[in-house]
């Protein structure tokens, strides 16, 4: 029982240590050395295209923004608030705001007639400043703003036009969760194609391996097969060969040394057991 007990107590870390050693082998190295190489380029490659993208969703909001403020800045400059500041789309997708010096909203379009001055009043030394806002009454996304300081019949104003994020934040988060998991999925086939690949290039090794360790001190007279190519496992191979070769011949002369030494020694054995 004793020895029941102690062959089952060894199983588990011999278990453990042949898992350990199939980990280490070159095969499983070079495979995780190649997923966690694509893995890293794939992650950076991601992060770099989801930057890009959310620029240029952004460049082009602010585009729409220079647009329509462009076309708000006449009428404003000529004291036509009103017509200017007509809603546009949805309430939760755009609005306007006139701001006077003081930071108080003179003018906004329907929609933003509860909200306060969603920037400080800009001076002339001011061109157009961009930004990001919240605005929680129209929408729980944030807004980008452009203000730019307007002259008109009643005074410096801030003219601000805003548009909703939601649909860049959208994209953004769709591409995301696209990579998210595309990415894995490619590392995963990559693995298993380089596993694939590795083994069958390590084949021909595993091979010169299996028929050195089968042989015995009576197989010394074979040899591994060489493949009809100049390369590194066919390099492997004849330099097995060789030392194969040398093995036999040492083995060889031992044998006649041995045969010989036997010979030389029988007769005198033979006469001092006569004695």
């Amino acid at each position: 029982s004793e020895e029941l007990v102690t062959g089952w107590s060894t199983m588990p870390a011999d278990l453990g240590q042949q898992s350990h050693a199939r980990f280490h082998t070159v095969r499983w190295r070079l495979t995780l050395l190649a997923a966690a190489l694509v893995a890293v380029t794939l992650i950076v490659s991601a992060a770099g295209l989801v930057t890009l993208d959310q620029r240029l969703l952004v460049r082009a909001v602010d585009e729409t923004l220079v647009q329509r403020a462009d076309n708000i800045e006449a009428d404003v400059a000529s004291g036509a608030i009103a017509a200017a500041l007509r809603q546009e789309g949805d309430f939760e997708d755009s609005f306007a705001q006139i701001i006077d010096t003081n930071g108080l909203v003179v003018a906004a379009t329907t929609n933003a007639a509860l909200l306060p001055a969603v920037t400080r009043p800009l001076g002339p030394e001011f061109t157009q400043v961009f930004r990001r806002v919240s605005a929680p009454p129209l929408s729980v996304h944030e807004f980008r703003i452009l203000a730019r300081p307007v002259p008109s019949t009643s005074g410096m104003k801030t003219l601000v036009v805003a548009k909703n994020l939601d649909d860049v934040t959208e994209s953004v988060r769709t591409l995301m969760l696209s990579l998210a998991i595309s990415i894995p999925i490619a590392v995963s086939l990559l693995a298993a194609v380089v596993w694939w690949l590795m083994g069958r290039a390590l084949a021909p090794v595993e091979a010169v391996r299996a028929e050195v360790s089968g042989m015995r001190g009576a197989d010394l007279h074979k040899r591994v097969p060489v493949r009809d190519k100049d390369d590194e496992i066919s390099r492997l191979a004849r330099t097995m060969n060789a030392l194969l070769e040398r093995v036999e011949q040492a083995t060889n002369r031992q044998r006649e040394f041995v045969a010989d030494a036997s010979h030389e020694l029988r007769g005198p054995l033979t006469r001092v057991r006569s004695l």
